[in-house]
């Protein structure tokens, strides 16, 4: 899996922020904030065939848990280059359900860890939503 850098643009197309996420994001992404943009990335179709493909069941995490099954097959990597851009707009899922989003990711990020650190993270999860929310 590959990703580049993602400007979020409002609806004239002006840029509103740009994630510049690099190789922390993959560093991060089994227990920290999902900062790698979905559409800025890159699989190679085999690996997402090997891995079984989107989930249907995720309804707002489906990149993150590709994501996360991804990863076993090989390096996630970071191409410090803007390859997409999302449009910001309140009728997108991630920005009218982001708090159903954020509760989605956990329990996606749970379900790839084990035993323990599933219990450790309910309860850990809540210093990194609250600097996630500052930010």
């Amino acid at each position: 899996m590959v990703f580049g850098w993602c400007d979020y643009i409002d609806l004239a197309g002006h840029v509103i922020f740009r994630n510049r996420a690099g190789r922390i994001a993959a560093w991060i992404i089994g227990w920290g904030p999902n900062l790698i943009p979905q559409p800025g990335c890159l699989f190679r179709l085999d690996d997402v065939l090997a891995v079984g493909g989107l989930d249907e069941s995720v309804r707002l995490a489906m990149d993150l848990d590709l994501y996360l099954r991804v990863r076993g097959r090989g390096r996630i990597v970071s191409v410090p280059r803007t390859v997409a851009s999302f449009r910001w707009h309140s009728g997108s899922a991630t920005v009218s359900g982001e708090s159903a989003s954020t509760e989605e990711s956990d329990q996606v990020r749970m379900r790839y860890m084990g035993p323990v650190a599933a219990r450790m993270y309910r309860v850990l999860r809540w210093p990194g939503r609250f600097a996630l929310w500052l930010a």
